[in-house]
């Protein structure tokens, strides 16, 4: 029928040319000792990224908004809203411990990497990061060091959280 008029259809399927990149394509040179270090730094740099975006969408709003909008709880409602967020504070626990060895992890990477007195890397210093300057690295870096002070800020600041941490303490020292 829409021969008839001139007009030709045409289907078109679109395919998905997108290729996932590992760790070892995104980062590699001709040096293997470059590379050894890039693949590392990458991988530091990913982790730091989920835990960002963990901690950015799903635990900062938990906490931020804990107790808010309610005015007036009965006796034993605050260990029942504490008991129901307990999970969501063990997973944010375990993200930070996690977070915490990737800190660690970093600075011995970058520690074995720019001092001169390391004997075991002595000659990938002068020959290959002399005048690198990881700025990808440290940016990672300072980003987890401040997604760690805004917890801390919200945990400090939201009365709500503190006091009804109390009472659940209270309640588990007579359980």
């Amino acid at each position: 029928m829409n021969e008839d008029r001139g007009i030709t259809s045409i289907n078109l399927e679109l395919e998905n040319l997108a290729k996932t990149l590992g760790i070892l394509e995104l980062a590699s040179s001709k040096s293997g000792k470059l590379n050894k270090v890039l693949v590392t730094f990458t991988y530091l740099l990913t982790e730091i990224k989920a835990i960002k975006e963990y901690v950015d969408t799903i635990a900062l709003p938990t906490l931020n908004f804990y107790g808010e909008g309610v005015k007036k709880l009965d006796e034993g409602d605050h260990e029942v809203q504490m008991g129901r967020i307990m999970s969501n504070l063990h997973e944010l626990f375990e993200c930070i411990t996690y977070s915490n060895s990737l800190v660690i992890n970093i600075i011995h990477q970058l520690n074995a990497l720019y001092n001169k007195k390391f004997p075991k890397n002595f000659d990938l210093y002068p020959k290959l990061f002399k005048n690198v300057r990881l700025h990808s690295v440290f940016n990672g870096l300072g980003g987890l060091l401040s997604t760690f002070n805004l917890i801390d800020g919200i945990v400090k600041d939201n009365e709500n959280l503190s006091s009804h941490w109390e009472y659940y303490k209270r309640l588990m020292q007579f359980a």
